[in-house]
């Protein structure tokens, strides 16, 4: 049984320097409940654990703004804002009966189980900038900058890649980075929408990047036995040799701590969309579409502990049409 109540707020201030600008100030909080974990038997004892609740406090200071430029009209919005995070909750992938896993089954995520588990404070500064403009000839451009600090500022969680070791230590994680945040985020879009003789027709490129970024609490660290840092390639692997496949597509062998690498480098996704609407007031259109134009694919998040890396993958190139109608 796990009994949890809390109490969130809001406060918001602003001022409007002119019918076109404002500036804004907020403080708000947010929680995620807390609660129990599967149960799990440890030396013949049923134990269920808990996890308390993560608890965040925001602030967020800002304009927002709307312009008018030799007739080329728009928006353009600035914010900075920190968030403070107390017993922030990740999750870990455990063996689902509490015992050792055994990496020689057949179904690997069928024996694992996803636990909650609280590992210390963190905190997030980051810094926006957005925006879209109306274009001469019924162009439009939009667009989306961030930057972002985020790390661990007094948190521990425990190392289980090295299984050599008998007892995994926990080890200190104060000053990585959060898991799948990147620095810097850029998108835009830029299109146009245009009268033909059956109707009207349109087209959009729309393009993002990130830098890179972790997908997990040891931001591709190493630890020895007794917590201490030392290089991810250190660490001995689970199963002697093991076999993955690398970026080129070939089959590799991988002796050393390498295979739990959570690191994943920068990259841009480009998509394009074009299409017609035709028909009384536009109510039939079709269209085309091409999504990730040049077929990047990086691991959006992975599943790591001492025996496994599993990572997930964003979708391919995908390219196809629709057809829709309005009634």
């Amino acid at each position: 049984e796990n009994d949890t109540d809390f109490f969130d707020w809001r406060v918001g201030l602003e001022y409007d320097l002119t019918p076109n600008n404002l500036l804004y100030f907020t403080v708000s909080t947010g929680t995620r409940a807390g609660g129990l974990n599967f149960p799990v038997v440890v030396d013949g004892e049923l134990f269920e654990p808990t996890f308390d609740n993560e608890e965040l406090t925001a602030f967020e200071i800002g304009s927002k703004n709307t312009f008018n430029f030799n007739g080329i009209t728009g928006n353009a919005n600035f914010a900075f804002f920190a968030y403070l995070i107390d017993d922030q909750l990740l999750q870990n992938a455990v063996a689902g009966d509490g015992s050792v896993f055994d990496p020689s089954i057949g179904n690997v995520m069928g024996a694992l189980q996803i636990v909650n588990v609280n590992v210390g404070e963190s905190r997030v500064l980051g810094i926006t900038f957005d925006g879209n403009a109306n274009l001469p000839y019924n162009f439009f451009l939009n667009w989306n900058f961030a930057w972002t600090d985020a790390e661990f500022t007094d948190a521990t969680s425990v190392f289980d890649r090295d299984t050599t070791i008998p007892q995994a230590p926990n080890v200190d994680i104060s000053g990585n980075e959060l898991i799948r945040v990147s620095p810097f985020t850029i998108q835009g879009s830029i299109g146009q929408n245009f009268d033909v003789p059956w109707g009207s027709a349109f087209w959009r490129f729309n393009a993002s990047w990130r830098s890179r970024y972790f997908n997990s609490v040891f931001n591709s660290q190493g630890f020895d036995e007794l917590g201490n840092e030392i290089p991810l390639e250190d660490v001995p692997p689970c199963c002697g040799v093991i076999s993955t496949i690398n970026d080129a597509g070939e089959l590799v062998t991988v002796g050393n701590g390498l295979f739990f690498n959570d690191r994943v480098e920068d990259f841009a996704l480009l998509n394009i969309t074009w299409g017609t609407d035709f028909g009384p007031e536009g109510r039939y259109r079709v269209e085309g579409f091409v999504n990730n134009l040049t077929d990047v694919a990086r691991n959006q998040r992975q599943i790591i502990n001492g025996f496994v890396n599993i990572g997930f993958i964003n979708p391919p190139r995908v390219i196809g049409g629709r057809v829709s109608a309005r009634f």
